[in-house]
């Protein structure tokens, strides 16, 4: 009989082989609400041997916390996990992208597009290594300006002020907004 009593799970001081292992138990449990992997250095090409199965089948996964680790170095694994997520059933409402260098040149479009997909009410992507204005701009303005995120982490980014005072203004159900020691760009 297949266990479905977990609703968290998380991972923390595991090697990849050994948590792959770990994740083919938990493919067919459909009851878990939050999933956290942190502090594991998971790479491009983890992302989607962990997370396929996993994802076709739970239909009750809330959150993801994949703080501190190397998912997009290649910008594979970013595209991968929205791959994932967008086609996926999950109600997703918070990602966690803490400390994951990402790559500019596909960051707007992966992170939107979950952004839209799964009406996230929770990010963070604080100390994500966005240096580009443009970069920032781009995905502000696009998705997140007419999201119904509740907390927004950006610290240690780029960020244009202007668009973070018009998101202010027009999202009325924002109740946090993390900005430390950001680098500022006023348009």
């Amino acid at each position: 009989s297949k266990n479905t009593s977990f609703r968290k799970i998380i991972f923390g001081t595991f090697y990849e082989d050994q948590l792959n292992k770990i994740m083919t138990a938990f493919k067919n449990n459909q009851n878990v609400e939050k999933f956290t992997l942190i502090d594991l250095k998971l790479k491009d090409d983890s992302i989607h041997e962990i997370f396929e199965s996993f994802l076709k089948e739970n239909k009750s996964l809330k959150s993801i916390n994949l703080k501190n680790n190397k998912i997009d170095l290649k910008g594979k694994g970013l595209k991968d996990l929205k791959d994932l997520l967008v086609s996926s059933n999950v109600p997703l409402e918070k990602l966690n992208l803490q400390k994951n260098e990402v790559k500019e040149e596909t960051f707007s479009e992966n992170i939107g597009q979950i952004i839209k997909s799964k009406k996230l009410t929770k990010l963070n992507l604080v100390n994500c290594k966005i240096k580009s204005f443009s970069t920032f701009n781009s995905f502000f303005d696009t998705y997140v300006m007419s999201s119904s995120i509740q907390i927004l982490e950006l610290s240690f980014n780029f960020v244009n002020l202007d668009s973070i005072t018009a998101f202010v203004n027009k999202n009325k159900s924002l109740k946090r907004l993390l900005l430390q020691k950001i680098k500022v760009e006023q348009s």
